[in-house]
């Protein structure tokens, strides 16, 4: 018996230390390439921008490199509110990494917006809430002013890989 302490604490390093994913609100805290909301989806990021009637999802990889995306399908649900019907909008690949759709929304603080997209014969689906962002991004700006016009939270292709322990994905 004295020695199962030690088989257990053994065996817990033996398997290393799980990949620890990033929050939404850490995701929210963010600047980002384009300065939309990033969702982390596998081996991607997902930042979703919202332009009036279009949408666009750039997909880059844990350190914001583009990832290309000819062969991807996708579909955007928006859920304007939790009553109200859900719209259906199609993305279309129209760059190396991005995909654009169009439909007539209005973003509101209870939206929700659900990105369905196939990579690679793989699904993924991330789920989004605009006006989060919108909030988090001007409470950043305040921040910045406040900072004299530093911004701390920009990513790095070399800040994504310390925090994530040095690796790639």
């Amino acid at each position: 018996m004295k020695k199962l302490p030690h088989l257990i604490f053994v065996t817990l390093i033996s398997f290393g230390t799980p990949a620890l994913a990033h929050t939404d609100a850490y995701l929210d805290s963010l600047t980002t390439p384009h300065g939309g909301q990033v969702r982390m989806v596998g081996s991607y990021h997902f930042e979703l921008l919202v332009e009036k009637t279009q949408v666009t999802i750039y997909v880059t990889d844990h350190a914001f490199q583009p990832q290309v995306i000819k062969e991807a399908k996708a579909t955007l649900t928006i859920i304007p509110s939790p009553k109200a019907k859900a719209v259906t909008v199609e993305l279309m690949a129209t760059g190396e990494n991005q995909l654009v759709g169009k439909g007539e929304f209005t973003v509101t603080p209870e939206m929700e917006m659900i990105v369905s997209i196939t990579l690679n014969g793989q699904a993924q689906q991330a789920r989004f809430q605009p006006w989060i962002k919108m909030q988090a991004k001007s409470n950043s700006e305040v921040a910045k002013e406040e900072k004299g016009g530093k911004d701390e939270k920009t990513p790095t292709s070399s800040s994504m890989q310390e925090e994530h322990g040095g690796h790639q994905h």
